[in-house]
């Protein structure tokens, strides 16, 4: 039994929507690819600290049950 990206859409598009974050921070940044794996990281902290529409929670605070510190954002 295969797996095939239509049976995993909520996966498969949580993967774009980082990897297009991730080319918007380095592209907005004027940076080189080699701090893909640094923007890669900030894309996901970012995505993980605003809420999601499919659950109407915000990922952060499911998991340590306290809000994210947004303070700490700077521009990339």
């Amino acid at each position: 039994h295969g797996y095939s990206p239509f049976e995993n859409a909520v996966a498969e598009r949580y993967n774009r929507t980082i990897m297009d974050m991730t080319r918007c921070l380095l592209e907005q940044s004027k940076l080189s690819k080699s701090f893909w794996p640094d923007a890669l990281q900030y894309a996901m902290h970012i995505r993980n600290s605003i809420v999601t529409r499919t659950t109407n929670t915000i990922p952060h605070q499911r998991f340590y049950d306290k809000p994210p510190d947004i303070c700490r954002f700077r521009v990339f």
